[in-house]
């Protein structure tokens, strides 16, 4: 949405009026997106900050279907449940993790840790 906004603004006050606040916006912008974006992977790791993009096509079809009255085909409906089938996977198996797995530690009395 913030790139549609940002180039329909570009377009109406911009265009024609020099380079200057084209290249300002387009920094300004590519830097704030890279920054989510470092921070995302930083957050929730690589695999799972790559799951947006998975998410944009299932995103801009419903909103096509919605506001713009498109009609949906099974073929479609059911290449989007695909992946949100697929990026559930990806968070699934992140939440699992067998009990065994996981290592505690604690204290021994003379300040050594025992697993």
């Amino acid at each position: 949405m913030s790139y549609a906004v940002a180039f329909a603004y570009m377009g109406r006050k911009l265009t024609g009026k020099g380079t200057a606040p084209t290249h300002i916006l387009g920094i300004f912008g590519t830097g704030f997106t890279f920054a989510l974006n470092y921070r995302l992977i930083a957050d929730e790791g690589a695999t799972n900050a790559a799951t947006v993009v998975y998410l944009l096509p299932v995103v801009s079809i419903t909103l096509g279907a919605i506001a713009l009255g498109e009609q949906l085909t099974f073929r479609v409906v059911a290449g989007m449940v695909v992946v949100l089938v697929g990026v559930g996977l990806t968070r699934w198996q992140k939440r699992t993790s067998s009990p065994s797995a996981q290592v505690t530690t604690e204290a021994s009395p003379n300040g050594q840790s025992v697993v």
